[in-house]
């Protein structure tokens, strides 16, 4: 039997068919900062026992918990790796600006975080569901000490802000991608891991760093960084 050699040019190709090559290691790069700066500040605040703030304002009361908005909490995390994968398809050029705007954007949430902790004074939930169980198990899971800026926010934003900026993407997923990132953020303050203000700050975050992150100089440097490195080939 004839051995079949595999074009090893394409080996790569078939098996990343659906997400650019070039696309993966910025969005490791990218996830990796977040994890940094959201987990190491919960980590420094909560071994330096830092004072911690209550950002919420009288409205927060009246807000109900719906526990349905569960699921696009969660959708989140698929969300912000999906979206970048989306725009990397379309346009190289906003898929490295919308990459440095997640660096900007995690490490000024550092920095805020460090200077003034806060931390949401969560409801008490008795588990009657499936979902509720979900949320249980997230609150186990995350020291609250990192709420305003929200990053579930600054990310929902932030991703949905290259989509639109993509004039090749389609209007209908521009539009779905709009109501996702608005359940992302609505769902913050529906189960109360947030209140409006963080929330908010989480959007304004979102718009500062994709303002500070249109240089085309860093972009490049950015881009043929990640040129050289070469492990997918």
């Amino acid at each position: 039997m004839d051995n079949v050699e595999v074009d090893k040019s394409n080996k790569y190709k078939l098996l990343f068919k659906f997400v650019p090559v070039y696309s993966i290691l910025p969005i490791c790069l990218y996830i990796l900062v977040y994890c940094v700066t959201y987990f190491g500040a919960g980590f420094i605040i909560k071994h330096f026992n830092m004072k911690m703030h209550f950002p919420g304002i009288y409205i927060d009361n009246y807000i109900p918990y719906i526990s349905l908005f569960v699921i696009p909490y969660c959708l989140f995390y698929l969300y912000i790796v999906l979206g970048p994968v989306l725009v990397a398809r379309y346009n190289e050029y906003i898929f490295y600006r919308f990459i440095l705007a997640g660096i900007i954007g995690s490490c000024i949430g550092f920095v805020t975080f460090l200077i003034k902790p806060t931390h949401v004074i969560s409801n008490q939930i008795i588990a009657e569901n499936f979902l509720d169980h979900i949320l249980l198990f997230l609150r186990g899971c995350d020291y609250s000490a990192r709420c305003c800026p929200s990053f579930h926010c600054f990310l929902a934003a932030l991703v949905f802000i290259p989509i639109v900026s993509c004039d090749n993407i389609k209007y209908e997923i521009k539009v779905k991608s709009f109501i996702i990132s608005f359940l992302i953020i609505l769902s913050t303050v529906l189960i109360k891991q947030h209140v409006i203000i963080d929330s908010i700050s989480g959007v304004l975050l979102a718009t500062i760093s994709w303002s500070l992150a249109k240089n085309d100089k860093f972009i490049e440097i950015l881009k043929n960084t990640f040129d050289k490195i070469k492990i997918f080939k």
